[in-house]
């Protein structure tokens, strides 16, 4: 007698042999095939059955496996905005398939988090454009809303239940449900190229560069093992994770990979908000999935991605630049991996919203790169810095890709959120050029004046600078600058420094442990005030309290303003970031004796060293009053904690 699971996978099996022929779930009515080069179409059928797929005067013939697949490849054909019928038959089976209006153009898949994902229902922009949001020679195909995740590689293909299983000519009904960046883009290609355009929507907000990546790309570089260390909040499913969808691998294994080999022009790529705390990884991060895609494709084919827009409610950034490292290093990829294209919009964001309103900017300039791959006369352009010299207190900035010369334009930035963008009644408002900052040998930047002194050149001064060391341009999370190309294209921000990276929220990496000295103080006692339970453990002969809820309050044996120094002892294990909150008389951070109101001591970056550690923090206006759930310091965490002890003293 066979096991119940042999009986089940036998089931299966024979379910798999008597399924008929199907096609894969991306041929559908209303499809759009790619021109000008092979187009793979498969699907599955009995075992030995001949399939024979017609289209445009062309039959292909495949027998399916012995597992029932079958594959076959049409020929490379013109583009065509001719509505045409495909016909997918088995012999002997005499079972067939039709599929019907059917272009042929250019297929781009876009990809991405948020920016991507964001439907055009949800900006205020929809109301301007929705009326003329028709185009019978844009097709639209829509994965599920929110992305799909495997745990392996995976060829089940999941549409969005809004699009009814299928391919769907642009109407307003299916354009508001689809990505705007993307839906702006190929509007704009498809008029102005007049090719036909469809495009793939495979997005999910909120994600970081490791989710798009293979599982083995992330285990042949050490740089990623914190993405697969066990301390990455990511694997725990949560609700804004079901089923640890934003687990490592698991968007690219569950929504990228089933779409492969559907014949695709090229990507397009709105993403790198979610990877801002690790800029110094990105360009490789981002390199990678470039590579990745291609290799799972078979082909180098072009990859154009937004740069971040301004935004400046970036959380836990102390340093106000984590965006600004974030988009130099996508301009390395842009440098670094061929056959990709950048589009920049610093003109294009908004204060506090991390969505900015105009995503039409980013869409017609993404679609304006597609254009330029078949129209040479189409300048996509933008200025980027060829070189730096300096002349007494001047610097003179040389660049390249300026289009007929260096220009200024007015733009204008959203600090308050629900306007249309540049509307805001408070808007940041530039009309003369801005944007640049110079240092001396101090490396202390200034606010620094700026004139476009001939076609291609910048100088850039400041009575607070004597002697120019390095220039800066438009680097802040939320820089207002406006220098263009003559195409009307931004020049993207730079830096002519080679200075080190910030710690964008203080984070520290503590000095190996060598013991607890008498001039550490008392060691606060532990709390738990609700956040959570921990328990008290011995680690290499050292009492300390575990944590798995995240959240460590400890309280201080003395009250009253201070300036304190806090020696805070861990274990070093996994690659979590800790945070370190403590009881302020700082009015400018907490203006209320509300539990709950902490200053930012800042943060713990564990590198997995499997030590303890100690690190120390300077709180010139430390409370201790126990204003903050009764506590006066708290550790919160990504991952678990092991603390050794909080130990304070007064100076």
């Amino acid at each position: 007698m066979y096991p119940i699971y042999s009986f089940f996978i036998l089931c299966l099996a024979l379910a798999s042999l008597e399924a008929g022929l199907t096609v894969n779930g991306l041929f559908t009515d209303n499809m759009l095939l790619q021109r000008n080069q092979a187009v793979p179409v498969w699907g599955n059928a009995d075992p030995g059955n001949c399939i024979t797929v017609a289209f445009a005067n062309q039959e292909k013939t495949a027998v399916a496996n012995e597992t029932g697949e079958w594959q076959l490849e049409l020929d490379p054909m013109p583009a065509s905005g001719i509505p045409r019928t495909m016909l997918i038959s088995a012999t002997p089976g005499g079972e067939s398939i039709a599929r019907s209006n059917i272009l042929v153009g250019d297929v781009w898949l876009c990809g991405g988090q948020s920016n991507m994902a964001q439907t055009m229902d949800r900006y205020l922009i929809w109301d301007q454009v929705k009326d003329d949001f028709s185009n019978d020679k844009l097709r639209l195909f829509k994965l599920k809303e929110g992305g799909v995740g495997s745990p392996q590689p995976s060829n089940t293909l999941v549409i969005d239940k809004l699009f009814k299983d299928s391919w769907q000519v642009c109407t307003p009904e299916y354009a508001a449900k689809f990505s705007a960046t993307a839906g702006f883009f190929g509007m704009k290609l498809q008029h102005d190229t007049g090719v036909p355009i469809g495009l793939l929507y495979a997005n999910r907000g909120a994600t970081e560069a490791n989710m798009w990546l293979p599982r083995e790309v992330l285990e042949a570089n050490p740089d990623y093992a914190r993405f697969l260390d066990p301390s990455n909040e990511n694997w725990k499913p949560s609700k804004d994770n079901p089923d640890a969808i934003r687990a490592p691998s698991y968007l690219y294994n569950g929504t990228i990979f089933p779409l492969a080999p559907f014949a695709i022009r090229g990507a397009i790529w709105y993403q790198g908000e979610s990877d801002s705390k690790l800029a110094g990884l990105y360009t490789s991060l981002f390199a990678n999935v470039i590579k990745s895609w291609r290799k799972l494709w078979g082909y180098e084919f072009p990859f154009y991605f937004v740069q971040l827009a301004p935004y400046s409610a970036v959380t836990a950034d102390l340093s106000g630049e984590s965006w600004a490292w974030l988009r130099d290093a996508q301009l390395q990829c842009l440098e670094l991996v061929p056959n990709t294209g950048m589009a920049v919009i610093t003109d294009a964001g908004e204060a506090n919203d991390i969505h900015p309103q105009a995503k039409d900017i980013p869409g017609e300039r993404l679609a304006k790169l597609a254009a330029s791959l078949d129209d040479r006369n189409i300048d996509a352009t933008f200025p980027v810095l060829k070189k730096m010299t300096t002349s007494r207190s001047k610097a003179y900035l040389t660049f390249k890709n300026v289009s007929g010369g260096l220009a200024t334009r007015r733009v204008a930035l959203n600090l308050s959120n629900g306007y249309l963008p540049g509307e805001a009644p408070d808007a940041l408002v530039a009309v003369e050029l801005e944007g640049f900052m110079i240092c001396g040998e101090d490396r202390k930047f200034f606010k620094a004046d700026a004139l476009i002194v001939s076609n291609n050149e910048v100088m850039v001064f400041s009575p607070s600078v004597k002697k120019p060391v390095a220039v800066r341009y438009g680097w802040a999370n939320f820089p207002i600058c406006n220098l263009y190309g003559g195409n009307g294209m931004p020049a993207t921000p730079f830096r002519t420094d080679t200075f080190p990276m910030p710690r964008f929220t203080q984070q520290l990496t503590g000095e190996p442990f060598t013991g607890i000295s008498d001039d550490w103080g008392e060691c606060m006692s532990i709390l738990q005030p609700g956040d959570g339970p921990y328990q008290q453990v011995i680690l290499d002969d050292i009492q300390c309290w575990s944590a798995d809820s995240n959240y460590l309050y400890f309280r201080s044996a003395t009250s009253g303003p201070r300036m304190s120094r806090i020696n805070l002892l861990y274990y070093d294990e996994g690659y979590a970031n800790m945070q370190v909150l403590y009881d302020s008389t700082s009015e400018e951070t907490y203006a209320s004796k509300q539990p709950g109101a902490w200053k930012p001591a800042g943060a713990i970056n564990c590198n997995n060293s499997k030590q303890w550690r100690v690190v120390t923090f300077d709180l010139p206006d430390a409370r201790f009053e126990r204003g903050c759930n009764g506590a006066d310091f708290r550790i919160q965490s990504n991952g678990a904690l092991i603390i050794g002890g909080v130990f304070a003293f007064s100076q």
